[in-house]
């Protein structure tokens, strides 16, 4: 058996004015050399874990031990001072994080090759935008000689490139023996990079084991919640400033009026995809401006498929009071047999109003004729060619 890099038993935070604790009994092991994803929906405490393993605060009961020396990326430009330059700021995070600055040095070059900021390496990093901070601060983090790495939401910033690189990287230090503990919301990254997935649920663990079956009950439990009404005021299932928020999804083929959105569809029908949001009366100007993002996640916590509204020129009206409503087409449905949840978010100018986790689930039945040979999630259908 290999020896353990973290050892938590019992930890327990509580923070003034929470009506409950935000961590409660935990207690996990990682072995050396091994990768665990942490899983929960928003304000289930996976923050306040990391945080208490890499010290920045202090748990009310309990104990962690973790073996060995550690680097952490708990928040964007964490470490980070914004009127220092970007290389100022390397070796500041990099001396945060307990190395030498003679260590720092002689990775200085493969930070900054890796981050991809190039002569902004010299600016002050209060004049970065967002994905900048995060490419330089995830590349400190990860270039560093430390045995335990403890990373938050690396995944959800940044352009797909390099998200891409940042998952090659952290299999990398996972083949190279470092211990890894990643937080993310990207289920199918987890999946594919740790062996072990945790599961928070108001800061209690609701389940450890293998991360596929993990994610299996994760995502069927996202569809239970979806399959009932959904969720107006939970903090577990929404993020975002709260301006506007979404009230209902509801899905339904053309020509039906029923009012209940279908657990079952067919692919190939036409579908109208129906959300409600509500807000401010004064905002309600802004309805055309406001974005809509859907991903939809088959049962693997893959995104198979996405939906842009502005991109695909569909708009939010105002509906009623103190909402809006868009309604849309989609002819064909596309997606194979097996079940879906959808995420939802709505955008204003680049800031986030609402993250609605399982708005919306649904099964795709199976088909007698003509054959569906499964594979892949969605079909794509040829024309001839002159």
């Amino acid at each position: 058996m290999k020896p353990l890099a973290i050892e938590a038993r019992g930890l327990g935070k509580r923070f003034r004015g929470m009506g409950e604790p935000a961590l409660e009994g935990v207690s996990f092991s990682l072995e050396a050399g091994s990768r665990l994803g942490i899983v929960g929906n928003n304000g289930a405490g996976k923050s306040t874990l990391l945080k208490i393993l890499s010290r920045v605060l202090l748990p009310d009961s309990g104990e962690a031990f973790l073996r060995g020396r550690v680097a952490s990326l708990l928040e964007l430009g964490s470490g980070f001072h914004p009127e220092l330059s970007g290389r100022d700021n390397v070796f500041l995070s990099g001396t945060l994080l307990g190395m030498k600055r003679s260590e720092v040095r002689s990775r200085f070059d493969e930070i900054c090759e890796f981050s991809g900021i190039g002569p902004a390496i010299d600016r002050k990093v209060k004049d970065y935008s967002s994905g900048m901070y995060v490419r330089l601060a995830f590349s400190v983090a990860s270039h560093l000689d430390a045995d335990i790495l403890l990373l938050d939401e690396v995944l959800a910033v940044g352009d797909p490139g390099f998200q891409a690189r940042c998952l090659q990287r952290i299999e990398e230090l996972g083949e190279s023996g470092k211990s890894i503990v990643l937080v993310s919301h990207h289920l199918d990254s987890l999946e594919r990079f740790c062996e072990r997935a945790l599961w928070l649920e108001r800061g209690r663990v609701r389940m450890e084991a293998e991360t596929p079956e993990l994610v299996r009950a994760y995502l069927d439990s996202l569809r239970d919640r979806a399959r009932g009404e959904t969720p107006a005021s939970d903090p577990e299932l929404r993020k975002g400033s709260g301006g506007w928020r979404i009230r209902q999804i509801r899905l339904f083929e053309e020509g039906d009026v029923r009012e209940s959105k279908p657990e079952e569809t067919r692919r190939g029908a036409p579908y109208i995809l129906e959300i409600e949001a509500q807000g401010a009366e004064e905002t309600l100007a802004q309805a055309a401006e406001i974005g809509l993002s859907l991903n939809f996640v088959n049962e693997r916590a893959q995104v198979v498929g996405s939906l842009d509204s502005l991109r695909s020129g569909v708009w939010f009206e105002p509906w009623g009071a103190e909402g809006i409503r868009l309604r849309c087409r989609i002819d064909p449905w596309p997606f194979l047999p097996g079940e879906y949840v959808v995420r939802a978010r709505l955008s204003l100018g680049g800031r986030l109003l609402d993250k609605l986790e399982g708005g919306l689930a649904f099964r795709v039945l199976e088909e007698s004729w003509p054959k569906v040979v499964r594979q892949g999630a969605v079909e794509i259908r040829a024309t001839p060619f002159p």
